[in-house]
């Protein structure tokens, strides 16, 4: 499979990949902009960081490099490049997740696993869809036991 990679930013200097060939590149009707959170190398999940991506904008254009990979290596490429660029997406979208389902969910009960412990209550994490979070010293029945 003949795979190229439009590259931008780190991609330039670092692709991670053996090239098999390169070209100067131009993707029309796309601009870079810090419209991406990321709690990778920078912020926190309470607090994440911005960080430069690709932001539909007619008209625009952003310069960059296309690069091919090795025929026989895009598949590996294509992994380590999801891994890489959508690790922050990823997480977004798990925690987008489970605000949805939680959302009406308040106040009901669930069966889960305590993953953690702390002076202000426990983290549990629901058994499915595996949704995790704090159960507060609060909100934990003191007088409720089950075997």
């Amino acid at each position: 499979m003949r795979m190229w990679v439009f590259g931008y930013g780190s991609l330039v200097w670092n692709p991670g990949f053996d090239v098999a060939d390169r070209a100067i590149a131009r993707l029309p009707d796309y601009h870079r902009s810090f419209c991406m959170r990321s709690i990778h190398h920078r912020g926190t999940d309470a607090d994440p960081g911005l960080v430069l991506a690709l932001d539909a904008t007619p008209g625009a254009q952003c310069h960059g490099l296309a690069l091919r990979a090795h025929d026989d290596q895009a598949d590996d490429v294509l992994a380590y490049l999801r891994e890489r660029e959508l690790v922050s997406a990823e997480r977004q979208t798990q925690n987008l997740f489970a605000a949805v389902f939680m959302r009406d969910r308040l106040g009901d009960r669930f069966d889960g696993t305590i993953t953690g412990l702390s002076q202000n209550g426990v983290f549990v994490q629901i058994d499915a869809p595996f949704v995790d979070g704090m159960v507060t010293v609060g909100d934990i029945e003191t007088d409720r036991r089950e075997p």
